[in-house]
Protein backbone atom coordinates (compact mmCIF):
# COMPACT_ATOMS: atom_id res chain seq x y z
CA UNK A 1 0.00 0.00 0.00
CA UNK A 2 1.69 3.15 -1.30
CA UNK A 3 0.35 5.93 0.98
CA UNK A 4 0.47 9.74 0.52
CA UNK A 5 1.39 11.99 3.08
CA UNK A 6 -0.73 14.24 5.13
CA UNK A 7 0.21 17.26 3.32
CA UNK A 8 -0.96 15.40 0.43
CA UNK A 9 -3.98 14.47 1.85
CA UNK A 10 -4.87 18.51 2.92
CA UNK A 11 -4.06 19.45 -0.62
CA UNK A 12 -6.29 17.06 -2.11
CA UNK A 13 -9.05 18.15 0.39
CA UNK A 14 -8.91 21.35 -0.01
CA UNK A 15 -8.79 20.80 -3.88
CA UNK A 16 -12.22 18.73 -3.81
CA UNK A 17 -15.56 20.32 -4.25
CA UNK A 18 -17.17 17.40 -2.75
CA UNK A 19 -14.84 17.25 0.69
CA UNK A 20 -15.10 21.38 1.06
CA UNK A 21 -19.44 21.01 0.71
CA UNK A 22 -19.33 18.28 3.78
CA UNK A 23 -16.75 20.03 5.83
CA UNK A 24 -17.45 23.37 5.68
CA UNK A 25 -18.76 24.02 9.20
CA UNK A 26 -16.32 21.82 10.77
CA UNK A 27 -13.36 23.53 13.31
CA UNK A 28 -11.66 19.90 14.48
CA UNK A 29 -10.01 17.29 12.23
CA UNK A 30 -9.85 14.25 11.95
CA UNK A 31 -7.04 11.48 12.06
CA UNK A 32 -6.06 7.94 10.32
CA UNK A 33 -4.06 5.42 11.94
CA UNK A 34 -3.28 2.84 8.97
CA UNK A 35 -0.78 0.38 11.11
CA UNK A 36 2.06 1.97 11.92
CA UNK A 37 1.51 5.47 10.10
CA UNK A 38 -0.69 8.44 11.35
CA UNK A 39 -2.43 11.20 9.17
CA UNK A 40 -3.54 14.20 10.79
CA UNK A 41 -5.62 16.78 9.61
CA UNK A 42 -6.71 19.81 11.38
CA UNK A 43 -9.79 21.76 10.19
CA UNK A 44 -10.82 25.34 10.52
CA UNK A 45 -14.42 26.19 8.59
CA UNK A 46 -13.88 23.32 6.38
CA UNK A 47 -10.23 24.27 5.13
CA UNK A 48 -8.11 21.03 5.73
CA UNK A 49 -4.15 21.67 6.52
CA UNK A 50 -1.54 19.11 7.91
CA UNK A 51 -1.37 19.15 11.31
CA UNK A 52 -0.24 17.85 14.73
CA UNK A 53 -3.03 16.80 15.84
CA UNK A 54 -3.77 19.49 18.80
CA UNK A 55 -7.25 20.51 17.08
CA UNK A 56 -8.49 16.76 15.94
CA UNK A 57 -7.66 15.90 20.01
CA UNK A 58 -9.47 19.51 21.62
CA UNK A 59 -12.52 17.27 21.84
CA UNK A 60 -13.98 18.19 18.03
CA UNK A 61 -11.81 15.39 16.29
CA UNK A 62 -12.49 11.87 15.20
CA UNK A 63 -9.93 9.02 14.92
CA UNK A 64 -10.12 5.95 12.64
CA UNK A 65 -8.01 3.24 13.84
CA UNK A 66 -7.17 0.02 11.73
CA UNK A 67 -4.21 -2.51 11.20
CA UNK A 68 -2.48 -2.29 7.63
CA UNK A 69 -4.97 -5.30 6.21
CA UNK A 70 -7.92 -3.59 7.04
CA UNK A 71 -6.57 -0.30 5.28
CA UNK A 72 -5.68 -2.36 2.55
CA UNK A 73 -9.51 -3.55 1.74
CA UNK A 74 -10.85 -0.15 2.57
CA UNK A 75 -8.15 1.94 0.18
CA UNK A 76 -7.91 -0.67 -2.88
CA UNK A 77 -9.15 1.15 -5.97
CA UNK A 78 -12.17 -1.59 -6.26
CA UNK A 79 -12.84 -1.86 -2.84
CA UNK A 80 -14.48 -5.20 -1.92
CA UNK A 81 -17.93 -6.15 -0.37
CA UNK A 82 -17.34 -5.22 3.21
CA UNK A 83 -14.55 -2.58 2.58
CA UNK A 84 -16.82 0.53 0.29
CA UNK A 85 -17.07 2.47 3.32
CA UNK A 86 -16.54 3.36 6.77
CA UNK A 87 -19.45 2.31 8.20
CA UNK A 88 -19.26 -1.16 6.71
CA UNK A 89 -15.23 -1.46 7.67
CA UNK A 90 -16.27 -1.48 11.27
CA UNK A 91 -17.58 -4.32 10.85
CA UNK A 92 -14.04 -5.80 9.61
CA UNK A 93 -11.74 -4.14 12.09
CA UNK A 94 -11.84 -0.33 11.42
CA UNK A 95 -11.91 1.07 15.24
CA UNK A 96 -13.48 4.62 15.76
CA UNK A 97 -12.40 7.14 19.02
CA UNK A 98 -12.84 10.49 19.14
CA UNK A 99 -15.98 12.58 19.54
CA UNK A 100 -19.41 10.40 18.27
CA UNK A 101 -21.57 13.71 17.14
CA UNK A 102 -18.73 15.08 15.36
CA UNK A 103 -18.46 11.76 13.23
CA UNK A 104 -21.89 11.31 12.67
CA UNK A 105 -22.10 14.85 11.44
CA UNK A 106 -18.84 14.96 9.07
CA UNK A 107 -19.36 10.95 8.00
CA UNK A 108 -19.80 12.36 4.53
CA UNK A 109 -16.65 14.09 4.80
CA UNK A 110 -14.47 11.70 6.44
CA UNK A 111 -15.80 8.92 3.96
CA UNK A 112 -14.17 11.88 1.08
CA UNK A 113 -11.04 12.02 2.99
CA UNK A 114 -10.86 7.99 2.52
CA UNK A 115 -12.00 8.01 -1.15
CA UNK A 116 -9.26 10.83 -2.15
CA UNK A 117 -6.25 8.17 -0.75
CA UNK A 118 -7.52 5.49 -3.01
CA UNK A 119 -5.62 4.94 -6.08
CA UNK A 120 -7.67 5.94 -9.54
CA UNK A 121 -9.60 2.82 -10.45
CA UNK A 122 -8.89 0.73 -13.36
CA UNK A 123 -10.24 2.17 -16.78
CA UNK A 124 -11.92 -0.63 -18.98
CA UNK A 125 -11.04 -0.76 -22.33
CA UNK A 126 -14.10 0.34 -23.83
CA UNK A 127 -13.72 3.67 -21.37
CA UNK A 128 -9.71 4.15 -22.38
CA UNK A 129 -11.15 3.55 -26.33
CA UNK A 130 -15.10 5.16 -26.33
CA UNK A 131 -16.44 3.86 -30.08
CA UNK A 132 -17.27 6.93 -32.20
CA UNK A 133 -20.54 8.77 -31.68
CA UNK A 134 -21.15 9.28 -35.34
CA UNK A 135 -21.07 6.56 -37.87
CA UNK A 136 -18.51 8.13 -41.17
CA UNK A 137 -20.44 8.76 -43.64
CA UNK A 138 -23.56 9.65 -42.41
CA UNK A 139 -24.78 13.43 -42.66
CA UNK A 140 -25.76 14.63 -38.89
CA UNK A 141 -29.09 15.26 -38.14
CA UNK A 142 -30.56 18.53 -37.74
CA UNK A 143 -31.80 19.39 -33.82
CA UNK A 144 -35.25 19.10 -33.83
CA UNK A 145 -35.65 21.63 -30.62
CA UNK A 146 -37.25 20.67 -26.75
CA UNK A 147 -39.84 17.51 -27.28
CA UNK A 148 -42.39 16.81 -24.58
CA UNK A 149 -41.77 13.47 -23.38
CA UNK A 150 -43.47 11.37 -20.52
CA UNK A 151 -42.64 9.01 -18.36
CA UNK A 152 -44.46 5.79 -18.09
CA UNK A 153 -46.23 5.70 -14.40
CA UNK A 154 -49.13 7.26 -13.19
CA UNK A 155 -49.58 8.16 -9.69
CA UNK A 156 -52.56 8.59 -7.14
CA UNK A 157 -53.78 8.52 -3.82
CA UNK A 158 -55.95 5.57 -2.02
CA UNK A 159 -57.23 5.31 1.38
CA UNK A 160 -56.04 2.55 3.51
CA UNK A 161 -57.67 1.89 6.93
CA UNK A 162 -54.78 0.97 8.81
CA UNK A 163 -54.01 0.56 12.77
CA UNK A 164 -56.99 2.46 12.91
CA UNK A 165 -56.50 5.78 11.03
CA UNK A 166 -57.05 6.19 7.35
CA UNK A 167 -53.76 6.50 5.62
CA UNK A 168 -53.78 8.64 2.42
CA UNK A 169 -51.12 6.40 0.62
CA UNK A 170 -49.23 7.46 -2.94
CA UNK A 171 -48.88 5.11 -5.31
CA UNK A 172 -47.46 4.64 -9.26
CA UNK A 173 -48.14 2.16 -11.60
CA UNK A 174 -47.43 1.36 -14.78
CA UNK A 175 -47.83 -1.64 -17.23
CA UNK A 176 -49.85 -4.97 -17.58
CA UNK A 177 -50.02 -8.11 -16.54
CA UNK A 178 -49.05 -9.87 -13.28
CA UNK A 179 -49.49 -7.65 -10.30
CA UNK A 180 -46.12 -6.76 -8.64
CA UNK A 181 -46.21 -4.48 -5.58
CA UNK A 182 -42.70 -2.41 -4.99
CA UNK A 183 -41.43 -1.87 -1.33
CA UNK A 184 -38.71 0.69 -0.80
CA UNK A 185 -35.98 1.24 1.73
CA UNK A 186 -37.39 2.69 4.98
CA UNK A 187 -35.96 6.36 4.82
CA UNK A 188 -37.05 6.19 0.78
CA UNK A 189 -39.76 6.26 -1.11
CA UNK A 190 -41.44 4.66 -4.58
CA UNK A 191 -38.65 6.58 -6.68
CA UNK A 192 -36.30 4.08 -6.04
CA UNK A 193 -38.07 2.10 -8.62
CA UNK A 194 -38.07 4.55 -11.31
CA UNK A 195 -36.24 2.67 -13.91
CA UNK A 196 -38.00 -0.77 -14.00
CA UNK A 197 -41.36 1.59 -15.26
CA UNK A 198 -39.06 2.19 -18.18
CA UNK A 199 -38.55 -1.25 -19.39
CA UNK A 200 -41.18 -2.69 -22.28
CA UNK A 201 -39.71 -6.38 -21.38
CA UNK A 202 -40.93 -5.94 -17.75
CA UNK A 203 -43.85 -3.48 -18.50
CA UNK A 204 -45.10 -6.04 -20.89
CA UNK A 205 -45.43 -9.09 -18.25
CA UNK A 206 -46.02 -7.09 -15.29
CA UNK A 207 -48.81 -4.59 -13.85
CA UNK A 208 -45.68 -2.70 -11.38
CA UNK A 209 -47.16 -0.63 -8.26
CA UNK A 210 -44.47 1.05 -6.73
CA UNK A 211 -46.03 2.87 -3.37
CA UNK A 212 -44.84 4.95 -0.28
CA UNK A 213 -44.89 3.94 2.94
CA UNK A 214 -46.64 5.77 5.13
CA UNK A 215 -44.52 8.77 6.57
CA UNK A 216 -42.63 8.31 3.62
CA UNK A 217 -42.18 10.50 0.13
CA UNK A 218 -45.81 11.62 -0.64
CA UNK A 219 -47.70 9.63 2.10
CA UNK A 220 -48.73 11.84 4.86
CA UNK A 221 -49.75 10.94 8.46
CA UNK A 222 -52.80 9.65 9.06
CA UNK A 223 -55.42 12.16 9.83
CA UNK A 224 -57.16 12.12 13.30
CA UNK A 225 -54.12 10.63 15.29
CA UNK A 226 -51.64 12.30 17.51
CA UNK A 227 -49.17 10.49 15.94
CA UNK A 228 -46.36 13.19 16.84
CA UNK A 229 -46.63 12.24 20.74
CA UNK A 230 -45.00 8.99 19.75
CA UNK A 231 -41.32 7.58 18.69
CA UNK A 232 -42.36 6.35 15.11
CA UNK A 233 -41.61 2.63 14.91
CA UNK A 234 -42.18 0.30 11.77
CA UNK A 235 -43.38 -2.64 13.28
CA UNK A 236 -43.74 -6.09 11.68
CA UNK A 237 -47.65 -6.32 11.93
CA UNK A 238 -48.29 -2.63 11.00
CA UNK A 239 -45.91 -2.69 7.70
CA UNK A 240 -47.36 -6.25 6.69
CA UNK A 241 -50.48 -4.48 6.56
CA UNK A 242 -49.60 -2.04 3.83
CA UNK A 243 -49.03 -4.17 1.08
CA UNK A 244 -51.82 -6.53 2.13
CA UNK A 245 -53.95 -3.42 2.48
CA UNK A 246 -53.41 -2.03 -0.94
CA UNK A 247 -53.69 -5.75 -2.90
CA UNK A 248 -57.28 -5.71 -1.19
CA UNK A 249 -58.32 -2.15 -2.02
CA UNK A 250 -56.59 -2.59 -5.69
CA UNK A 251 -58.05 -5.92 -6.07
CA UNK A 252 -55.41 -7.50 -7.14
CA UNK A 253 -54.95 -11.30 -7.97
CA UNK A 254 -52.42 -12.97 -5.47
CA UNK A 255 -49.46 -10.67 -6.82
CA UNK A 256 -45.67 -11.03 -6.66
CA UNK A 257 -44.13 -8.84 -4.02
CA UNK A 258 -40.43 -7.38 -4.33
CA UNK A 259 -39.04 -5.11 -1.68
CA UNK A 260 -35.47 -3.89 -0.92
CA UNK A 261 -33.47 -3.79 2.31
CA UNK A 262 -36.32 -3.67 5.20
CA UNK A 263 -38.83 -4.45 1.74
CA UNK A 264 -36.06 -7.06 1.36
CA UNK A 265 -37.43 -8.52 5.21
CA UNK A 266 -40.82 -8.04 4.55
CA UNK A 267 -40.74 -9.94 1.62
CA UNK A 268 -39.80 -13.06 4.11
CA UNK A 269 -42.13 -11.97 6.89
CA UNK A 270 -45.52 -11.92 4.02
CA UNK A 271 -44.55 -15.24 2.78
CA UNK A 272 -44.19 -16.36 6.42
CA UNK A 273 -47.25 -14.81 7.30
CA UNK A 274 -50.05 -14.19 4.24
CA UNK A 275 -48.53 -16.86 1.66
CA UNK A 276 -51.90 -16.95 0.31
CA UNK A 277 -52.25 -13.44 -0.59
CA UNK A 278 -48.67 -13.46 -2.29
CA UNK A 279 -48.24 -15.69 -5.49
CA UNK A 280 -44.24 -15.12 -5.54
CA UNK A 281 -41.55 -13.02 -3.20
CA UNK A 282 -38.44 -11.32 -3.93
CA UNK A 283 -36.24 -10.25 -1.23
CA UNK A 284 -33.71 -7.54 -2.00
CA UNK A 285 -30.93 -7.11 0.34
CA UNK A 286 -33.06 -8.89 3.09
CA UNK A 287 -32.48 -11.09 6.35
CA UNK A 288 -33.86 -13.27 8.28
CA UNK A 289 -32.25 -11.32 11.35
CA UNK A 290 -30.84 -7.87 11.82
CA UNK A 291 -28.33 -7.58 15.04
CA UNK A 292 -26.80 -4.58 16.46
CA UNK A 293 -27.66 -1.91 18.74
CA UNK A 294 -30.25 0.84 17.65
CA UNK A 295 -28.86 3.14 20.09
CA UNK A 296 -25.58 3.33 18.52
CA UNK A 297 -26.71 5.22 15.57
CA UNK A 298 -27.64 8.54 16.84
CA UNK A 299 -26.50 9.85 13.22
CA UNK A 300 -30.11 8.33 12.38
CA UNK A 301 -32.15 10.91 14.52
CA UNK A 302 -30.28 13.33 16.27
CA UNK A 303 -31.01 17.05 15.24
CA UNK A 304 -26.96 18.09 14.76
CA UNK A 305 -26.93 15.47 12.29
CA UNK A 306 -28.24 16.90 8.65
CA UNK A 307 -29.40 13.99 6.07
CA UNK A 308 -26.55 14.11 3.99
CA UNK A 309 -25.05 11.93 6.84
CA UNK A 310 -27.97 9.41 5.99
CA UNK A 311 -27.38 10.14 2.41
CA UNK A 312 -23.89 9.06 2.69
CA UNK A 313 -24.29 6.01 4.32
CA UNK A 314 -27.02 4.54 2.00
CA UNK A 315 -24.77 5.47 -0.86
CA UNK A 316 -22.09 2.67 1.07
Amino acid sequence: MNLIDAAELARRCAADGEFALASRYWNGGFRFVIGDTELTLDIREGMASAGDGQRSGAGHGVTLAGSSEVWDGLLAAVPAPGYVDIVVAQQRGLRREGNELTYWQYLPALQRAVELLRPAPPQSESAANPPALVAKGVAPQPDPGPVTRFDSPVGRYVHLQLGGHDHRIYFEEAGRGVPLLLQHTAGSHGTQWRHLFEYPEITDHFRLIAYDLPFHGKSVPPMGDQWWTRQYQLTGPFLRSVPVGLAAALKLDRPVFMGCSVGGLLALDLALHHPDAFRAVISLEGALRIGGNLDALIGFWHTGVSNETKARMMEG
